[in-house]
Order: structure tokens, then sequence, then C-alpha cells
């Protein structure tokens, strides 16, 4: 067991075929038993002619595990070894690597982007707008009527929309991405009514279920300030892209006319290529997203390279006026800093920090700091029970578990923990998740957990999709007292915003598994959420994971305000130097040849 551990050659453990790769592979990439495993296989089938190929194929593994859809190889000499590899040939055929000058792919990786290239392709194309007065009275009737920069960018956006078959729409929060999808929807469905004589198919989806479910909610807010006859063609509901691709392939493609997908930043490689193969040639599809966010958990670095790539230049729109933020003040200024890597403003805006003491209360706070490691545990304490102050007093009546918790109860509890929110690099260590949950149930003081886990005020997150239970992967609910029978007995309320007739889901807590106390969660998790106020917990340790798009990510998630609990603002400004470089092909021209030169 112990070689398949470790680098080798020819089958046996010797680590100089590894040693002998340039730093700019072996820096950053680990291989691990399954990637060496890879190699040995495909050498016990066709032996390499030179060690160092063997290498390169694990290098390539590895890298696709750590987020890469390819391996970039520079080196000339290592070019000819991967032209001359018997397991790598053009795209063309079956080989389990294709070698793309200077890319090497596992296959699965560049099919996938062979896919998502062909499919945009398909929708290059753009069609005529409506004639002038009828685009006029399109525009007027949702809103497009004052001449501010921002309104111009939406109605851009708008426009591209009617004319395209795919369009990418970019910004960060607060920008009116859902806004403008609104209009958007509602114009296409006029037209169709107009010229078709009946209403378009329209999807919705998200990769997540707390970023589908927004989506619904934000697209039903916006579409109030819409004509009535318009809007009641809009959708209602939105759903993941796991369960819209349920039963859907190429060969029975979906059956909508144009789709909707929020938060395109976290669709993975694999997903956006197997939703984009079962999109039929006419449908249309709106893709939105944020680019400066985190990448998809799985490899790929979709959104971010179609935004570089020149062939989709004109098929993107970018709003960046935000409505939330002032970009030289707060929260706005902070992102702002942290998009460009300034790492001058950043040690300046760092210094100017108001420190948090224990008497100070959220009221006027938009950034403040935690750095005192003797002052953190008191103000910290002091800060996050102010917080939490109305989901406390909400509580207050339901800590003994004897008084039942009703809908509208549970609605306001839920509603009140989206106040405060707390993120965490890790899951592990004394500043990861699992501590800062532990430590902000005692804080709160709540009743103690039953046997199973599960005690009144228990915030949970759900950790993977329940379809039998009507859950989505990051669903969050909250366990309180409930009624049943002539007994109160804990339940677990999950909100339904969708369904006014039954606006609350109530489970036994034995039927949601598996769950995560949340109080605290990652800031991936934490994609697709808003809070009020945020705390970011920064790690006394630099690690890789933590990236510019991590930093921007934490700081985005809040409406009104941040601390930053860090005892080593280095390890912040570390992070923010640290851009996420995902390799890939997509940000290629598509007019750029996606064989190889090897037959």
């Amino acid at each position: 067991m112990a070689i398949m551990t470790m680098p080798f050659a020819w089958g046996a453990p010797d680590g100089s075929a590894w040693a002998a790769l340039p730093e700019a592979i072996t820096h950053d990439l680990q291989p691990g038993p399954m990637d060496w495993a890879l190699a040995r296989t495909l050498n016990a089938h066709q032996a390499a002619t030179d060690a160092r190929q063997l290498a390169l194929v694990a290098a390539t593994s590895a890298a696709w595990r750590q987020g890469h859809a390819c391996l970039l190889i520079e080196h000339p000499q290592l070019s000819r070894l991967c032209e001359a590899m018997p397991w790598c040939h053009s795209g063309e055929d079956r080989s389990p690597l294709v070698w793309q000058a200077p890319r090497l792919y596992l296959r699965r990786a560049w099919q996938a982007e062979a896919t998502i290239r062909q499919a945009l392709m398909q929708r290059l194309q753009v069609r005529d707008l409506p004639p002038p007065a009828r685009l006029a009275e399109l525009e007027t009737a949702c809103g497009f009527s004052d001449q501010r920069p921002s309104e111009a960018a939406q109605r851009d956006a708008a426009r591209a929309a009617l004319r395209q078959s795919f369009t990418l729409i970019t910004g960060g929060p607060g920008t009116g991405k859902t806004h403008v999808v609104a209009r958007i929807l509602a114009m296409r469905q006029a037209q169709a009514l107009r010229l078709q004589g009946k209403a378009l198919n329209i999807g919705l989806a998200a990769p997540t279920g707390k970023a589908a479910a927004r989506l619904g909610e934000s697209l039903a807010k916006a579409a109030q300030q819409l004509p009535a006859d318009w809007v009641q063609h809009l959708p209602s509901k939105a759903t993941t892209l796991h369960r819209a691709l349920m039963g859907a392939s190429p060969q029975q493609p979906l059956m909508q006319d144009l789709w909707v997908v929020d938060e395109a930043s976290m669709i993975d490689l694999e997903l956006m290529a197997r939703w984009l193969s079962c999109l039929p040639p006419q449908a249309d599809a709106v893709l939105l997203g944020d680019a400066d966010q985190l990448a998809s958990v799985e490899a790929g670095a979709v959104l971010a390279q179609l935004c570089e790539s020149p062939s989709w230049s004109g098929h993107r729109v970018h709003l960046s006026h935000s409505h939330r933020f002032d970009p030289d003040a707060g929260v706005g200024q902070w992102a702002r800093l942290t998009q460009t890597g300034d790492a001058t403003a950043l040690q300046q805006a760092w210094a100017a920090l108001p420190e948090v003491q224990p008497q100070m209360a959220w009221d006027g706070l938009s950034v403040g700091r935690c750095s005192s490691t003797q002052a953190q545990p008191e103000a910290l304490a002091a800060w996050m029970r102010h917080g939490w102050q109305r989901w406390r007093t909400w509580f207050e009546p339901l800590r003994t578990g004897q008084t039942p918790c009703d809908d509208a109860m549970a609605l306001e509890g839920l509603h009140a923990l989206g106040e405060l929110g707390v993120l965490c690099a890790t899951h592990q260590g004394p500043q990861g998740v699992h501590a800062l949950n532990t430590w902000i149930s005692q804080l709160l003081d709540l009743p103690q957990a039953d046997a199973s886990g599960w005690f009144a005020g228990r915030p949970v997150m759900v950790q993977s999709n329940l379809p039998q239970l009507g859950l989505l992967n990051g669903d969050v609910g909250l366990c309180v007292p409930r009624r049943v029978g002539d007994r109160v007995q804990l339940r677990v309320a999950f909100a339904q915003p969708q369904n006014p007739q039954s606006p609350v889901k109530w489970l036994a807590p034995s039927l949601v598994h598996p769950v995560q106390t949340a109080w605290a969660m990652t800031v991936h998790k934490s994609q697709g959420s808003e809070f009020e106020r945020l705390l970011i917990v920064v790690p006394e340790r630099d690690m890789p994971l933590m990236t510019r798009e991590w930093v921007y990510t934490a700081l985005t998630r809040a409406k009104q305000s941040v601390v930053l609990w860090s005892s080593q603002p280095a390890v912040w400004q570390a992070a923010v130097q640290r851009p996420t470089r995902r390799q890939g092909g997509l940000g290629l021209s598509f007019g750029d040849p996606i064989r190889s030169g090897v037959s």
C-alpha cells in the first residue's frame, strides 16, 4: 500500500520523475494515491516512453481534483512528451487524455469544455429587435423611462436578451440582476403573446436550493412593478439545476423555451456542460452571476472564463452600479479594494477600522474589526448578543420547551436568524464552524441537547438534497417546540415562501438528516445568502483556500455592516493578494481550434 502513496516511475516508488517537473507544476499540485493509480493503470496497458509522462498524468488528475480543467504546460520539452504520450490523442477519438497545446486534459474535462463551446457557438447568432415604436412601448411599460447610467445598463441588458439566444448578465450584489431579469421576462412574454398567441414556457434555476429560493423570491418582488397582464405569465417557482435535469438528456431535451439560471459562478464545468447539452437548439438562456465570487466547488471556473473570452464580449452585459453599497465607503469600499487587490489601500483601510468594544452597538457601524486577543471573547459576546437581540427576544417564550410555536412565530424566528451571519474559513479548528457553533449556543444560553443532538432554538442547515422531504442542500430550518396532538414536541420549521397556503414545513428532527448547526457556516456555504450584519472569522494562519474571491464573497454577504475578527491582519491581506487561477480553455476565443495537432 505504501507504493500507492508516493510518486513512482515504471511501477516503482521513485520520486525522480516528479522532481524533474517544473516547479510551476509541482509547487501547487499534490498528487494522491488515485492520481498515481491512474498513471500506473495507463502504463500497464501501454508503456510510457519517458517516466515524466507518468508524472504528467498524475499531475493532470491532481489538477482536476483541485479545480482545474486542465494542466497548463508551457515547457517545450514537456510539450513534446505530451505529444508522444501513448494514451493521449486528439479530441476525436476515445483516448483517456487529450493534448490541446499547451493544455493537457483528462478526457472528461476536455469533453465538457467542447460541449460548452459547441452549445455557445450555436447561440452566437442574433435576431432583430422589435420595431422602434414597439420597443419603446415595451421599455416604457417595464419602467425604462429615466436616463440614469444604472438604467442605461439595465436597458442594454434587456435589449441584449431580446436579441440573443444566450445572454450573460454579470454584476455584484445590489446591481439589479434579478430586477432586470423580471423586466426581460415580461418583455419576452409580451412579445410572445403578440407574435405567437401564447406565452413562453420559462424555467428558473440555480445551483443550490437556497439560491433557487432567493431567485424566485427576488423575481416575485421585482414583478410587482410590472404590468399585471404580463406578470401573470411569469414563472413563480425556481428549482435547482440538478432537479431540472432529472430525466433530461440530449435525446430528451428540456421542454422550456427560455431558461434563467442564477449564481452562475457556482456552476462547475460538467454541470454547465450537461445543462447546455440538454437545451434544445431553439431554447434561449440567460445566465446571471458575479464573476468575482468564489468559483464552483467542483472543477472549472466557467463564469470567470466566459467573461474573459473575446468571443463572448458582445453577449455579456455588466451591471456596475450598486444600489446597496457606496463604492467609496463601508462594505462597498472594502469590496472594491478587494476586487482590485490594492495592498497599500487595504492596509490603510484596515488601520482606519474602529476596534469593536464590548459596549459598542451595531447602530452606525459599517465595517469594524476585533483584533485584540485579550478583548475578543468579551467584545464578541456582547456584540453577538446585540446582533441577535431580536432573535433572543423572540425565543424567550419558547425557552422552556412548553410553549408551542405556530407558523407565524416560526417565520419570525427564521427571519430574525438572518439579521446576523457568522462566516468561517473551515469546519475544524478553534476558529472553525464546529467550534463557533458550540460557543454561540453556549453564549445564547440555549437548552441542553437531547440524546440525538437536538434542542429548542437550534438552527440547522441541510447538507444534501432530500427530495423525499422537499428539502434542498443549503435550506435552513429552526428547531422549536410544536404542538403535535395533545403533546408539545420538538419539530424543525422550514419556510416555504412559494406556498402561501402552507408557509412553513414542519418535520420531525429524526427525519432531517444530514444537517449541521447553522449559527456559523463556511463562506462557501454562504453563497446565495444575505445577512443584515456579518462577522467574518479570519484564521490565525494563512490557508490556500482563502483567496481574493473568498474575501470578496464573504464581504458581499452583508447588507449593512461587517466586523472582521482577526488577530493576524496579514492573513487577510495575503488572501486578497491571492486571486484564484483555475486553468481551462473556455477563456480562449471560440474561433481558436479546439483540436490539437496530434493524430
